[in-house]
């Protein structure tokens, strides 16, 4: 049995989350108030300042779009620590960088100047912040009502961190940028790998993409076609992405009986929650271009007289329906990775009718950027989400070439995709690596030496 004493003062915002809260290993009394280390910031921002964007990764960026907020803001400048009230137990805490050099905040987004104090360099800063145990006496602090609860300004600068000289604190933010810098090379390595494979796989089906000569002109738009109209829309068409592929070999639509079957997932409704007949399904999270992951699976309720028309079956090449305009057509093979499996409605599958086309090279295909803008084209738009009806899906012009030439566009996209993917696990081993070695390093400092 585990007890817990815990004073009165405290019960306000006691809850059980605070029995998971971490502890530094030094003592209490080698640790550091960030009352001692941070200055809070109250001064007014101009409106000519940008609004500034805390993400959950502790990333400080300038806010998209036009500056509009209500009410006062104020200003952070680079070097300064800066959080979200709300969203700073979930990570959204973090340093304004050397690369800006004024944003603006509203008032839920407290500001501390660690410049005054002249203990905690920015760049150490920033590495504490993300440590394990700082986040979660972050989570320790929230308080108030359930959704909304906020980490005020004065209990964070009552947390205590460990602060060594600043010689040391270099040191540890060398070692992690010396990582950081391993890692992103081997990722600027293979960033071309797969254009360039779709490059190739365009001469290979000897597929056209010349620009047309601008047509500098009025039009007009059919009142039927305003849904699915777009400046996009208009470019592809100048751009040689009629309806008509210019290619090397016959031209058949995706849809044509003779080459696939278009295929709808599970509609979700609150009837369809898990219960008796729960199957894993697939849902356009899950889907990348030609990567499937499955590190989130989720269950939906289909009984079994219904679950067989919407199974998914070995070498169904699944093509994202619904999403933002720049994810909607991306295609993936599922490769039967999990049994008695299924996908929701915002998500087509693919399923070939014959010997006539190879599932690999649709995939492939699909991927290719011509495919790729020939659909998005297509795709209608609302204000948050894009979405490709069936339709333009099924008349996706696809090319029709021999088995050989088939298996030779699989390859080169599938090697391709492994050295993507071989190479950014690598480098995404070693962020992890660099993480880790930077809450150790905090973790285990010495405290420094004062006077």
């Amino acid at each position: 049995m585990y007890s817990k004493v815990a004073r009165f003062a405290e019960l306000k915002r006691w809850d059980v989350k605070q029995l998971r809260t971490l502890s530094w290993p030094q003592e209490s009394s080698l640790l550091e108030p960030l009352s001692r280390l941070a200055v809070r910031r109250s001064e007014p921002a101009l409106s000519t300042v940008p609004l500034g964007s805390i993400s959950f990764d502790g990333s400080v960026t300038v806010r998209a779009g036009d500056r509009s907020i209500q009410g006062r803001t104020y200003l952070a400048k680079s070097g300064d620590l800066v959080f979200s009230k709300i969203d700073a137990r979930n990570g959204a805490i973090g340093i304004v960088p050397a690369s800006i050099d004024e944003l603006a905040f509203s008032t839920e987004y407290p500001i501390f100047d660690l410049t005054s104090a002249e203990a905690l360099l920015p760049e150490y800063a920033a590495l504490l912040l993300r440590t394990p145990i700082f986040l979660s006496q972050l989570e320790g602090l929230a308080a108030g009502h359930s959704g909304r609860k906020r980490v005020t300004p004065e209990d964070f600068l009552a947390l205590r961190v460990p602060v060594p000289d600043q010689e040391v604190q270099r040191s540890i933010v060398a070692e992690y940028e010396e990582k950081l810098a391993s890692a992103m090379q081997r990722i600027a390595m293979v960033e071309d790998v797969v254009p360039q494979a779709m490059a190739e796989i365009h001469d290979v089906l000897g597929i056209s993409m010349d620009l047309r000569q601008a047509v500098d002109t009025r039009f007009t738009a059919q009142l039927s076609q305003l849904s699915t109209w777009s400046v996009r829309r208009t470019r592809s068409d100048l751009s040689g992405l009629s309806d008509e592929l210019r290619c090397a070999f016959p031209v058949r639509r995706l849809g044509d009986r003779t080459v696939a079957m278009i295929l709808r997932g599970v509609s979700k409704s609150p009837r369809n929650r898990p219960n008796q007949n729960a199957r894993p399904y697939l849902r356009v999270a899950n889907l990348q271009a030609g990567f499937i992951d499955l590190s989130d699976i989720r269950t939906i309720d289909v009984p079994e007289d219904n679950f067989e028309s919407v199974r998914l079956h070995v070498d169904d090449v699944l093509v994202c329906r619904n999403n933002s305009l720049e994810l909607v057509g991306k295609a993936a093979l599922w490769r039967g990775q999990i049994e008695e499996c299924t996908h929701d409605d915002h998500i087509f599958r693919v399923r070939v009718a014959n010997n006539a086309v190879n599932p690999g090279y649709l995939e492939a295909y699909i991927n290719t950027p011509y495919a790729q803008a020939w659909l998005q084209s297509r795709a209608q738009v609302t204000t948050n989400l894009a979405g490709i009806p069936g339709s333009a899906l099924a008349s996706l012009p696809a090319p029709v070439p021999g088995e050989a030439i088939q298996l030779k566009v699989e390859s080169i996209y599938q090697t391709a995709l492994d050295t993507y993917a071989t190479t950014i696990d690598r480098a995404y081993e070693t962020l992890e690596e660099a993480k880790s070695l930077a809450a150790a390093n905090v973790s285990n400092v010495a405290p420094r030496t004062l006077g």
